[in-house]
């Protein structure tokens, strides 16, 4: 029984030492994700059917133990986990060119990430007057393109 209490407490312990490394700033990329292809696969596994119903309950109104447990956020994170390591999934974006991901907190702020820069571009896109395709307000984040198409 000790042998899994240590094999525990060391789970723990580096869950938390992975959580460390996470950006603190939404805006920086986060230090784990070097190609552009994980973001393009994270945003088709957020949009897969198969999760639709635990991603729209992220918009729910929670209780307090609720907001304060994040239950309901982690559960949705680790279905798009499940579904980013599935290698049958999105072909298109195949699992091995993508980067490594192996909590529902790298999930998280690789989405904070993705929508603190599609707010950017959707605020540069909204006053700009013309309206033109929002593909030209992205810069280099070609993710954001397809982020914007999913969406509506």
């Amino acid at each position: 029984m000790k042998l899994l209490d240590l094999i525990s407490a060391a789970r723990i312990e580096y869950d938390r030492a992975a959580d460390r490394l996470l950006p603190k700033n939404a805006s920086t990329k986060p230090s784990f994700i070097s190609s552009d292809k994980t973001f393009f696969r994270l945003i088709n596994c957020y949009f897969d059917p198969s999760i639709r119903e635990n991603m729209q309950k992220l918009g729910d109104s929670l209780s307090k133990d609720e907001v304060d447990s994040r239950r309901k956020k982690a559960e949705a994170y680790e279905s798009i986990l499940v579904i980013y390591d599935d290698e049958m999934k999105y072909c298109d974006t195949p699992r091995e060119g993508c980067d490594s991901i192996s909590t529902p907190r790298g999930i998280e702020s690789a989405f904070r990430f993705i929508n603190y820069h599609y707010k950017v571009a959707y605020d540069k896109w909204n006053r700009s007057g013309s309206h033109d395709d929002f593909d030209k307000f992205v810069g280099n984040k070609l993710y954001l393109k397809e982020y914007w198409e999913l969406l509506h």
